[in-house]
C-alpha cells in the first residue's frame, strides 16, 4: 500500500511539473499541449516500473484531467479524455515493445550506434502515435483539413519527441548501473536538466514572439475593417447630406437634376443599389401628384400604391410619401409612386429621422423585388423644405420630403470587399443592439475556442451596433512564418543533438570498457594458441629425440658388436644390419628435411604420368615380402571407379603410403592391414583419392585403438606421420583418424590428382591380378 502511494505521489508530481512548464513555455494555452509531453512521462514510469504500472499511470492522468476541468474550467471533452488516453497508452505499450531487449540487458548505453537507437525509437518513432492523436482531435474540433495541421502535426511530434529523450533517458540513466562514478552521473543529469529547461526557454521566446505577431495583425485588422465600415457609413450619410444640400439649394428640382446629381455621387459607391426623393403628399393632393408623375412619364400609369403587398403595412389616411425620383432610372417602372409610408419600419424611421434631424436607418429588411433583392438596410434623411412638386399640406410630425439610400447590408460589411488579405483571418459578427432582443445583421456567431476575439459598438444612423470580430481559424491552424518552422525544426534537432551528446560519454566509456575486455580475451585466447603451439613444439622436438635414439642406438650397438664379432660371417651379417640402420637413419634426416621444406613453404610437389594400379601393386608387394617392415601382410581392396593413370607426386604418395601402412601396424596394434582405395570424380577431368585403413581379419584383434593414442595426437605419432599430413594438405586432402562405432577406427586419408591423359580409363578384370574387385 505505502508503495503504490509513493507511486501516484510520484506520478501526481511529474505531472503537475510538466503541466506547469507546458503552461509557461508552450502558447496558447491547449490541452491538447499535454498530450504528447504526458505520453512522455507516462513511457519513461511504465520503464522504470514495468507495464503492470500503465493502469496506475493513466488513472492519476485521467483523474488530474477531470479535476482541471472542474476547478479551472478547461474545455475538456469526453472524446478529448478518450482519445488523449488512448494515445498515451500506444505511444507507452509501443515503445515499450521496441526497446524491451536494451532495456533488460542495460544495452541502450553499450555503444554510441545503440544509444542512437535507443533514442530514435523513443523519440521519432514513438512519438507519431501523440502527434497523429493531437491531430485526430484538432480535426474534430476545427470540422476541417489544412494546411495548418501540418503543423500542429509537426509541433506536437516535436514536444511529444523532446520530454520523451529528456524524461525516458534521465530515468532510465539514474537507474542504469553504469561504471561511471555517482559524482559523474549527477553532473550529466543536472546538465540534461539544464539543457532541457534551456531548449523550453527557448520555445518559450518564440511562442511569446509569435503570439505578440498574432495579435498586432489582429488588431491591426480589427482596426482597419472596423475603419472602413464606419468609413461606408460616413460615406452614405455625406451622401445622403451632398443630396438633401442639393435639395434646400434648389427652389425646384426636376428629375433630370436628381438624376444628373445622383449620377455624380453614386460612382463613389458599391453598397448604395437605389437613392430616391420621397415627398410627403397630403390625400386631398394624390390626384394632382399623380396627374404630373403621369405627364412626366408619359409611358407609365402611376397611381400611389403600397411598396410591397406582401409586406407589414399601414394604411395612412392623411398622407403618402410616394417614390417621385429614383435612381438608377431602370428602376423607375418598378419603384415610381410607391408609398414608403405605407411600410411599417420605414414609417418608423421616417419619424425618427424627422425628430432627429439626421439619418435613421432601418433593421436589414428582406426583399424579392426586383433590384432590391436580399437584405438591405434604408437609410432616411429628412428635408424640411416646400416645393411646388411636394405639395403644401403637411403636419408636424411630418417633414415636407425625405431622401432614401437602399444600402446592401452584405457589400457593407463583407471584407472581402474592404480588404482581401485580411479576410483570410478574421471573420465578422455585426448585431443591431438599439433594441432589448440584439438582432443579428451580418454573419454567425462566432467560436471564441483557441482564437483571439474582440467585440465594439459603433453609432451607424442612429442606431447601435455591436461588431465581433474573431480569428478565422485557431491559433494552431494559423499559417506561420519560415521563422517559426525554423526554430520548430533547429530547436527538437538541437535539443535530440544536445541529448545524444550529453550522454554519449558514457557510451563511449562502456563501448571502451567492451573493446578493452574482447582485446584482453584475445589476448588470452593467443598466449594460450602460443602455449598449445610451444607445447606441440616441445612433443615434437621430444618424438624427434625419439626417433633418432634409436637408429644411434642401434648403429653404436652394432659397432660394438662388430669390435667383438670373431668370424667373417658374423662381421658381414652386422655390417649387413649396419647398413639397414643407416639407411633407416638417412631416410629419417629426408624426412626431417621435408618438414623443414614443408615449415618454410620451399616443399615442392612435382605432377608426373604414373600407373596409380602398378604403384599399389609395387607397395603391396615390398610390404608382404620386406622382413623389415613391421607389416607382414597387406590387402588392397580397389574399387573399379579409381583411374589407372594419373598426374601426381609419386615420391610424396609413395611417403603417404607408408606413413599409414607403417603407423597403421602400431595404432591398431597388429601385423596385417586391409587398405581401401576409392575414388571421386570431379570436372575437368580431377579425382579424389580415398585411403581407408582397417585391420584385417587375419591375425587381428579387432579394430581397438591403443590407449595410448588420441584423435587428436594421431598426426604427432611420429615424424612419417606428421609429414604425411602435411603432404596431404599440400595434395588438397587430409589424413586423420576416425571412429566407426564403439572403440572401432579406421585410418582415413585422401589427396587430389588430374586423370591422366595417356590412359583415361579404369581397372578392368585382367589388370587386378590378385587385386579384389569391388
Amino acid at each position: 500500500m505505502i508503495e503504490h502511494i509513493k507511486k501516484i505521489s510520484l506520478v501526481s508530481l511529474l505531472v503537475f511539473v510538466i503541466a506547469t512548464i507546458v503552461s509557461i513555455c508552450f502558447k496558447p494555452f491547449s490541452v491538447l499541449n499535454y498530450i504528447g509531453p504526458m505520453a512522455g512521462v507516462s513511457t519513461a514510469l511504465i520503464l522504470f516500473w514495468g507495464s503492470r504500472s500503465i493502469f496506475l499511470v493513466l488513472a492519476v492522468i485521467s483523474t488530474i484531467l477531470l479535476a482541471s476541468s472542474y476547478f479551472l474550467d478547461l474545455d475538456v471533452t469526453l472524446s478529448l479524455i478518450l482519445i488523449a488516453l488512448l494515445s498515451i497508452t500506444l505511444q507507452s505499450l509501443w515503445i515499450v515493445q521496441l526497446t524491451s531487449g536494451e532495456i533488460e540487458l542495460e544495452r541502450w548505453l553499450s555503444k554510441r550506434s545503440d544509444l542512437m537507437s535507443f533514442m530514435i525509437k523513443i523519440g521519432p518513432v514513438g512519438s507519431l502515435v501523440s502527434a497523429a492523436g493531437v491531430s485526430i482531435l484538432s480535426v474534430m474540433d476545427n470540422q476541417t483539413f489544412d494546411s495548418g495541421l501540418l503543423f500542429i502535426f509537426m509541433s506536437h511530434w516535436s514536444l511529444s519527441m523532446l520530454f520523451s529523450v529528456f524524461t525516458i533517458t534521465l530515468i532510465l540513466f539514474y537507474n542504469s548501473n553504469t561504471m561511471i562514478s555517482q559524482t559523474k552521473k549527477k553532473q550529466i543529469m543536472v546538465a540534461s536538466i539544464l539543457g532541457f529547461i534551456a531548449l523550453c526557454l527557448l520555445f518559450k521566446v518564440t511562442q511569446k514572439d509569435y503570439q505578440h505577431q498574432r495579435a498586432d495583425t489582429f488588431h491591426i485588422s480589427e482596426r482597419e475593417i472596423t475603419a472602413q465600415i464606419q468609413k461606408r457609413i460616413d460615406m452614405v450619410e455625406e451622401q445622403l447630406h451632398s443630396l438633401g444640400a442639393f435639395f434646400n439649394a434648389s427652389e425646384n428640382v426636376d428629375a433630370t437634376e436628381f438624376n444628373t446629381f445622383s449620377r455624380l455621387i453614386f460612382r463613389d459607391t458599391t453598397q448604395v443599389k437605389i437613392f430616391g426623393w420621397l415627398p410627403v403628399i397630403a390625400r386631398e393632393d394624390q390626384a394632382q401628384f399623380e396627374k404630373q408623375l403621369n405627364d412626366m412619364f408619359p409611358a407609365l400609369d402611376l397611381s400611389i400604391r403600397p411598396f410591397d403587398a406582401q409586406m407589414s403595412t399601414l394604411k395612412n389616411e392623411s398622407y403618402n410619401a410616394p417614390l417621385q425620383y429614383v435612381y438608377p432610372t431602370a428602376l423607375s417602372e418598378y419603384y415610381l409612386a410607391v408609398d414608403f409610408l405605407s411600410h411599417q419600419e420605414f414609417n418608423k424611421a421616417m419619424l425618427k429621422a424627422n425628430q432627429l434631424g439626421t439619418s435613421v436607418a432601418t433593421l436589414p429588411i428582406n426583399s424579392n423585388l426586383n433590384g432590391l433583392e436580399g437584405n438591405n438596410i434604408y437609410v432616411f434623411s429628412s428635408l424640411l423644405i416646400s416645393s411646388t412638386d411636394v405639395g403644401s399640406a403637411q403636419e408636424a410630425k411630418y417633414a415636407a420630403g425625405y431622401l432614401v439610400a437602399v444600402v446592401d447590408a452584405f457589400e457593407l460589411f463583407n471584407p472581402k470587399s474592404i480588404s482581401i488579405e485580411h479576410s483570410k483571418k478574421v471573420s465578422l459578427f455585426i448585431e443591431d443592439v438599439s433594441n432589448t432582443q440584439p438582432l443579428a445583421l451580418y454573419g454567425n456567431e462566432l467560436n471564441d475556442q483557441n482564437r483571439l476575439i474582440h467585440a465594439s459598438e459603433m453609432d451607424a444612423f442612429s442606431r447601435q451596433w455591436r461588431i465581433t470580430i474573431g480569428e478565422t481559424e485557431p491559433s494552431m491552424l494559423q499559417p506561420r512564418s519560415w521563422i517559426n518552422w525554423g526554430v520548430l525544426v533547429g530547436g527538437t534537432l538541437g535539443g535530440l543533438l544536445y541529448q545524444f551528446l550529453i550522454l554519449l560519454m558514457t557510451a563511449y566509456s562502456s563501448e571502451l570498457r567492451q573493446q578493452i575486455r574482447l582485446k584482453t580475451r584475445e589476448l588470452i585466447l593467443e598466449k594460450e594458441s602460443s602455449e598449445h603451439v610451444s607445447q606441440t613444439k616441445s612433443k615434437f622436438l621430444k618424438m624427434l629425440s625419439n626417433e633418432l635414439r634409436v637408429p644411434i642406438k642401434g648403429i653404436v650397438g652394432y659397432s660394438e658388436m662388430l669390435v667383438n664379432s670373431k668370424t667373417d660371417d658374423e662381421r658381414q651379417d652386422i655390417i649387413g644390419n649396419i647398413n639397414l640402420v643407416s639407411d633407416q637413419l638417412n631416410q629419417f634426416v629426408r624426412t626431417i628435411k621435408d618438414m623443414s621444406e614443408l615449415e618454410t613453404g620451399l616443399l615442392s610437389v612435382k605432377k608426373s604420368s604414373f600407373d596409380l594400379h602398378e604403384f599399389i601393386k609395387r607397395i603391396e608387394n615390398m610390404s608382404n615380402v620386406s622382413e623389415q617392415q613391421i607389416v607382414k601382410t597387406v590387402t588392397f581392396v580397389v574399387h573399379k571407379d579409381v583411374p589407372q593413370m594419373i598426374d601426381g607426386d609419386e615420391l610424396r604418395i609413395q611417403q603417404v603410403f607408408n606413413a599409414i601402412l607403417q603407423n597403421g601396424a602400431l595404432i591398431f596394434n597388429c601385423d596385417a592391414l586391409r587398405i581401401t582405395v576409392k575414388a571421386h570424380m570431379h570436372k575437368h577431368s580431377s579425382v579424389t583419392i580415398f585411403l581407408v585403413v582397417t585391420p584385417s581379419d587375419e591375425g587381428s584383434s579387432g579394430h581397438n585403438v591403443s590407449t595410448e593414442i588420441l584423435e587428436e595426437e594421431f598426426t604427432q605419432l611420429n615424424t612419417s606421420m606428421t609429414l604425411a599430413q602435411e603432404i596431404c594438405h599440400q595434395l588438397g586432402g587430409d589424413i586423420k583418424l576416425s571412429p566407426i562405432s564403439g572403440l572401432n577406427y579406421m585410418i582415413s586419408a585422401s589427396f587430389k590428382a588430374d586423370i591422366s591423359r595417356k590412359g583415361e580409363k579404369y581397372f578392368d578384370g585382367e589388370s587386378l591380378d590378385k587385386y579384389q574387385q569391388v
